[in-house]
């Protein structure tokens, strides 16, 4: 069973959770792991615990800030992120566009498609799928009905789709122009001291 990346968060952060409950339990000197409350601090079960670290992990107010994955430079990772995705793009329709829609296409479209949820995925102003996904996503079903009916323009028209909607900015690729999404050929770039 493949999970998707929201699944994928949430077992991880259900899983940080669960370790972050059991450390705090079981310290590793063998004492107290925090201060002793005042009063009856029997009464902090390990469910009022998860209770509390229960609202973070299923999406509370906050959450996004919660589940942020550590990115410091967007720009360079949305690059790195359209280096390793847009050429299967790239060599799908370079195949398509030369040949006709044939077994050897049948079989790189899953390949493909899941490239472009990737890409689509990435194009989400918050943690959540928001109507960019949404709408990229729309464009791969398109693409990949065409394909499978075998109706070339029909695919070729769902991919500019699908490239036309990927929001203006460093996402923003042309599948004919390799120089926006794999990067400079020649960077000079200063010799070390």
């Amino acid at each position: 069973m493949q999970l998707t990346s929201t699944r994928r968060q949430f077992l991880r952060l259900f899983v940080g959770t669960f370790a972050l409950v059991l450390l705090c339990r079981r310290p590793f000197d063998g004492g107290e792991a925090f201060v002793p409350m005042t009063g009856n601090h029997e009464s902090m079960s390990r469910r009022g615990l998860l209770g509390a670290a229960l609202p973070a992990v299923l999406g509370g107010p906050g959450a996004a800030s919660a589940m942020t994955q550590g990115i410091t430079d967007v720009v360079e990772y949305m690059n790195r992120r359209k280096r390793e995705l847009v050429p299967y793009m790239k060599q799908g329709i370079d195949y398509l566009e030369s040949h006709e829609i044939d077994e050897r296409m049948l079989l790189f479209l899953p390949k493909m498609c899941r490239k472009m949820e990737a890409y689509a995925g990435l194009q989400s102003r918050g943690a959540a799928p928001d109507k960019n996904t949404y709408r990229l996503n729309a464009s791969v079903r398109a693409f990949e009905k065409a394909v499978k009916n075998g109706d070339k323009k029909a695919a070729l028209e769902a991919f500019q789709k699908y490239q036309d909607d990927v929001p203006e900015g460093i996402a923003r690729f042309d599948i004919h122009i390799p120089e926006t999404f794999e990067g400079p050929k020649d960077v000079n770039l200063p010799a070390a001291t």
